[in-house]
């Protein structure tokens, strides 16, 4: 439904404007990447990887460039060899990440059954 077209009373706030915040936050393992990178100064792809835990090279991959090109993550590439890049949040993916945590810990707090939904999508 377009925002527009929903009558709001003033003060209201459109539940339209969610729906591409939710769409992209309901992508598999988004969440979870922006969660563990924010346990973290910053992580290498190997090391985000492993913290994750069952996420392909290839979603993993695709999830770092989609949330690098929105402003989410930062990647950071050294000239070294062997080749050195780091991933960490951006300004914009810290006040995201804190954004999640309050949800994050009603679902645990209220032993919410959506909390213990496990990951199993590679799309």
């Amino acid at each position: 439904m377009d925002p527009c077209k929903m009558k709001l009373n003033p003060g209201d706030i459109c539940p339209c404007a969610m729906e591409g915040t939710l769409k992209f936050l309901g992508q598999p393992w988004n969440i979870m990447i922006i969660g563990t990178l924010g346990n973290h100064t910053e992580l290498r792809y190997g090391e985000l990887r492993g913290r994750l835990g069952g996420i392909s090279h290839k979603t993993l991959s695709k999830r770092l460039r989609q949330l690098d090109d929105i402003g989410i993550v930062s990647r950071r590439a050294y000239p070294e060899v062997p080749p050195k890049v780091v991933y960490s949040l951006t300004e914009k993916g810290m006040e995201l990440h804190s954004k999640l945590l309050p949800l994050l810990s009603w679902a645990i707090n209220e032993n919410h059954p959506a909390a213990k939904v496990e990951v199993n999508s590679e799309t």
